[in-house]
């Protein structure tokens, strides 16, 4: 029966694709699982990008007074 071999072909498709939609659904979850820590890094460097700031302005500030001889 060849309709019956197709309809086994079709299932046997449609639950690998299932399968694949488990992993999918699961790599997702570990994706957001890292979310919150991901979340926390960001804040903590964000938190230090004022005082990174406020040290370039002062480098850059004494590089403006004191221009440093470049050898060439």
């Amino acid at each position: 029966m060849p309709i019956a071999d197709k309809m086994l072909r079709i299932a046997d498709n449609i639950k690998k694709i299932a399968d694949k939609m488990l992993r999918i659904a699961d790599n997702i979850k570990k994706i957001a699982d890292k979310m919150p820590r991901i979340a926390d890094n960001n804040k903590k460097i964000a938190d230090k990008m004022p005082r990174i700031a406020d040290n370039n302005m002062r480098i850059a500030d004494k590089n403006s007074k004191n221009p440093r001889k470049h050898h060439e």
